[in-house]
């Protein structure tokens, strides 16, 4: 029983750890580095929530990386449960993109965004 307690802590200790990350991104204005779904990927992050359906969404940009849409540059909606590694890469981004839209409706509850 110890293991699997053991490893629910260590499951809320990444939790905290990568909402802290993603926050201070977005309010730094820093890129994001992480692996998504198994491939990596680097963010402009815009947006952290939760979203209609429930879970915790990061709205961002992606600017590299892998991507099964077959467009690595463009709008991305990701569910933080499916990222790892997540790091920021000590690059910044001056603005949001132009076609940002504030206060999205898609989110239920906003924690962080531009």
């Amino acid at each position: 029983m110890t293991g699997v307690l053991g490893s629910v802590t260590l499951r809320q200790d990444w939790r905290v750890a990568v909402d802290a990350a993603i926050i201070k991104a977005i309010q730094d204005r820093r890129v994001l580095s992480f692996n998504y779904r198994g491939s990596p990927r680097e963010v402009e992050p815009h947006a952290y929530g939760v979203n209609t359906a429930g879970h915790e969404t990061l709205s961002c940009y992606q600017i590299s990386g892998s991507s099964k849409t077959g467009t690595p540059r463009d709008w991305k909606t990701l569910l933080v449960s499916e990222m790892s590694s997540v790091t920021t890469t000590g690059l910044n981004f001056s603005r949001p993109r132009p076609d940002y839209i504030r206060d999205s409706k898609m989110f239920a509850r906003i924690y962080a965004q531009l």
